[in-house]
């Protein structure tokens, strides 16, 4: 399991990160009733979880925001640039991404590598959050993921949060 590099703080660019859900048209997300498929249920399974130190970066959320952002598709791209199953721009994929898939790529388009990449900036996302005096719950972390940390309290980005979470 790869170990958590130390968290950096959140270059203007990674803010907004999940930029897709506020510049472009919604993927068509799976349903929540839909099951996980194998790959990505292995790429959680052996997603560094337990490093992040925030509960709430668990399973659960991960498998809901990856069904939130791309549906399971872990070709999904944006016209806003997000990439891969996590949606993730280049620049957050470059902070956050790693060849955990060992495959000798590091790419958002990998499952392993995204399902990861997305733990480390929830993790990291849940951390800052604290950090700033805020909950770090579910629905937060996932406005910041949405909308950036400057817009988690956005009734609009929690909106989309929310959407997300389903």
């Amino acid at each position: 399991m790869t170990a958590l590099r130390r968290i950096p703080p959140l270059p203007a660019a990674v803010c907004a990160m999940a930029v897709s859900l506020c510049l472009a048209a919604p993927v068509a997300a799976a349903h929540p009733a839909d099951p996980v498929p194998a790959d990505y249920a292995r790429a959680v399974a052996t997603a560094p979880l337990r490093l992040c130190g925030h509960d709430v970066v668990d399973s659960g959320l991960i498998t809901a925001q990856l069904r939130g952002e791309s549906g399971f598709d872990r070709l999904a791209a944006s016209a806003a640039g997000a990439q891969g199953p996590a949606q993730l721009t280049p620049a957050a994929f470059a902070v956050y991404g790693a060849d955990d898939d060992h495959n000798g790529v590091a790419s958002p388009f990998d499952i392993g590598d995204a399902v990861s990449a997305l733990v480390r900036a929830d993790c990291a996302l849940a951390t800052h959050l604290l950090d700033r005096g805020h909950a770090a719950d579910r629905e937060s972390i996932t406005a910041a993921y949405v909308g950036g940390l400057h817009s988690v309290d956005d009734p609009t980005v929690r909106a989309m949060a929310r959407e997300v979470l389903r």
